[in-house]
């Protein structure tokens, strides 16, 4: 379980493609690697790994075929930066809100305006997932727990505080990107509830 607290951005060092699966090292931002052992769960863009290797200042993954198809990590190169989050702790503050790190699927960044201090990106999203974006909900982008700002027929709009651009590699991405989105669980399962209960009455 995460937070959506990004805890800085780590450097692809390495990505060897077997088949049906890849097998990536990434060099983890600092503080991040404390305490850091193999089968320990951590967040890349968003999307919950294991780790299967570590050293000093670098961690190793495979990835599989699954989560392939459904992220950006068949995206990623030697060089690349992407987020990082290490698994919370029994008592950790909670700054977002929960995330599982079980990605729904991607999503396109359509525009990005920057007015003075601000900083505002849309995104599309896959048609069957719009039910679950509701104006000030909850829903976390590359592992980023963001609030929905505005909606529209076919996406929506975050803003992001100055904070965020630091810390992350929202302060990267240009218009054509593709971005993890995992929708906020609460949100899930009390949408779905209320269509098996239409259905029903409708019966």
């Amino acid at each position: 379980m995460f937070s959506g607290i990004v805890n800085g951005l780590g450097i692809i060092e390495y990505v060897e493609d077997k088949n049906k699966l890849r097998h990536i090292r990434v060099r983890l931002p600092e503080g991040a690697n404390q305490s850091i052992s193999q089968g320990a769960s951590i967040s890349l863009d968003g999307v919950c790994l294991t780790v299967v290797e570590f050293s000093e200042h670098t961690a190793s993954f495979d990835i599989i075929d699954e989560t392939l198809n459904r992220t950006t990590l068949s995206k990623i190169e030697v060089g690349d930066m992407i987020n990082i989050e290490r698994a919370l702790k029994f008592g950790d503050e909670i700054g977002g809100h929960h995330v599982s790190g079980h990605i729904d699927n991607m999503a396109e960044i359509i525009n990005i305006e920057s007015p003075e201090n601000n900083h505002i990106v849309r995104v599309k999203l896959p048609v069957k997932y719009m039910p679950y974006i509701i104006e000030k909900g909850y829903i976390a982008l590359d592992g980023c727990s963001l609030t929905i700002s505005d909606v529209f027929n076919d996406g929506f709009k975050v803003c992001l505080i100055p904070e965020t651009l630091r810390q992350t590699t929202f302060g990267f991405k240009k218009e054509g990107d593709f971005v993890n989105f995992e929708i906020e669980a609460a949100t899930k399962a009390i949408v779905d509830s209320f269509d098996r209960k239409r259905g029903e009455n409708n019966e």
